[in-house]
């Protein structure tokens, strides 16, 4: 039986500067719709607790393979087999690797910056281990424009290009508001047949509430300004989000309600996919429910994800920290535990003797 193997919702940008968000906004917004995929992108990591060096993840579709440490026989049933990020000495995102088997990369991106630690792009190569490094059916780079002589290490990206191997396929420009939040995303798409390349634009706008939250992302075509899609966000009161619409023509729709646990961590999440047009409006409805296991540094290194029918995927984190980190943290953890035990020992037993 095929399985939704999506992971926890990317939450959508609340201040979209990040090029390495806005560049991914249109293949994220894609896989929104998209079945039986695990984490889109390395997305996730960016929550990741304290000073971490590298993160893998390992896909295991039951217990058994994940205690065994063994993988389906048949590479089927998954897609990706294991993600990494290595981070650098900034902390900044440096190499996103994918597996599609056990040993095989599929894909290695490597993000790139400037002096000022500003994304400028990225080469990302597929099948790193068949095929040459420059072989345009493998090869794609970006690169990222800033505002002529601004040396604002927060500025905005204002357009982009992405090239399959040495040809262009995308030219993109992004136009903010008077506070810096991306309200407009036009894209050029450039193919290439033979010796003839022919273009047609589409263009994403964002909406966004009071909180600076994105609630709707609406993507037309530019030339006829038909509606491809709209997705719609809606949030609860600590920034989380708690619904997520996809609609295509207004009828047909995927809907998505998430809970979350204590440690703001998906625990639920509810897909429901219908059309309006139709009887019943709602073709189908699967909750998923996700458990954790979570380390010292309140990242989680295990989830067990299920649906009424079972368990369907597991997911083992390896997380590396910086050691030196570690040991500051424990210190201060250490020394915030012996003032409040002072405290207790100083105020908390004289109130205590007092009410007695």
């Amino acid at each position: 039986m095929e399985r939704d193997m999506r992971h926890r919702p990317s939450v959508p940008p609340s201040g979209v500067r990040g090029i390495i968000r806005s560049i991914f906004c249109l293949f994220s917004l894609l896989s929104f719709c998209a079945k039986a995929q695990q984490e889109s992108s390395y997305e996730e990591f960016k929550n990741l607790k304290g000073k971490v060096l590298s993160v893998e993840e390992n896909y295991y579709t039951s217990l058994e393979h994940s205690r065994n440490r063994t993988y389906e026989k048949l590479y089927k049933t998954l897609d990706i087999f294991k993600r990494c990020l290595t981070f650098d000495e900034l902390g900044r995102a440096w190499i996103f690797e994918e597996y599609d088997t056990p040993k095989h990369c599929l894909k290695k991106k490597v993000f790139l910056y400037d002096s000022l630690s500003r994304p400028i792009g990225y080469d990302e190569l597929y099948d790193t281990g068949e095929l040459n490094y420059r072989k345009r059916d493998n090869y794609w780079s970006a690169v990222y424009t800033y505002p002529q002589d601004d040396p604002d290490p927060k500025a905005n990206i204002i357009s982009a290009l992405v090239y399959w191997g040495d040809l262009l396929n995308e030219h993109r420009t992004y136009t903010y508001d008077s506070t810096g939040l991306l309200i407009e995303e036009n894209i050029t798409h450039v193919e290439h047949d033979r010796d003839k390349v022919s273009s047609y634009g589409t263009c994403l706008s964002y909406t966004y509430n009071p909180q600076r939250q994105l609630t709707k992302v609406r993507w037309e075509a530019t030339s006829s300004g038909d509606v491809l899609y709209t997705d719609i966000y809606r949030y609860d009161s600590q920034g989380r989000v708690i619904r997520k619409e996809h609609w295509w023509d207004n009828t047909s729709f995927i809907k998505y309600s998430y809970e979350y646990n204590e440690k703001g961590d998906l625990s639920i999440e509810l897909k429901e996919e219908g059309d309006l047009l139709e009887r019943p409006k709602v073709k189908s409805k699967e909750f998923f429910y996700y458990a954790y296991l979570y380390d010292t540094q309140d990242n989680w290194i295990k989830k067990i994800a299920s649906t009424d029918s079972g368990i369907y995927l597991v997911t083992e984190r390896i997380i590396k920290y910086n050691e030196e980190w570690i040991v500051k943290s424990e210190k201060h953890h250490s020394i915030i535990h012996f003032l409040l035990f002072t405290f207790y020992l100083n105020y908390g037993l004289r109130t205590h003797h007092h009410l007695r």
